[in-house]
């Protein structure tokens, strides 16, 4: 097997275990769940007395409650990974952002 394929492999094997994490984007709901994660993280990246696990436990439940007052239920109509995923990405995100 050259290197070729070897990279191949490789790239196909990573694109496998992202895609389903990609498919959430383009649910329904994806784009709305992903613009308020971003909002709230980009809120919450200014409080430098939080640790990142609680300011992501601040961001699950402040998206959440952005999305029951837009009438979108959790666990019908998102599911909790898709928030999760959203806040991350958002992260992910912001920290490409300050570089």
């Amino acid at each position: 097997m050259n290197f070729l394929s070897k990279m191949k492999l490789v790239m196909s094997a990573i694109f496998n275990q992202l895609l389903p994490y990609i498919k959430t984007f383009f649910t329904r709901y994806g784009a709305v769940v992903l613009a308020l994660a971003t909002e709230v993280v980009m809120e919450l990246a200014k409080d430098n007395d939080m640790s990142w696990s609680e300011k992501r436990d601040t961001a699950f439940n402040q998206v959440g409650d952005k999305l029951v007052q837009q009438g979108i239920a959790i666990g019908v109509d998102v599911s909790k990974t898709l928030i999760l995923n959203s806040i991350q990405a958002a992260a992910s995100k912001l920290q490409e952002m300050e570089k």
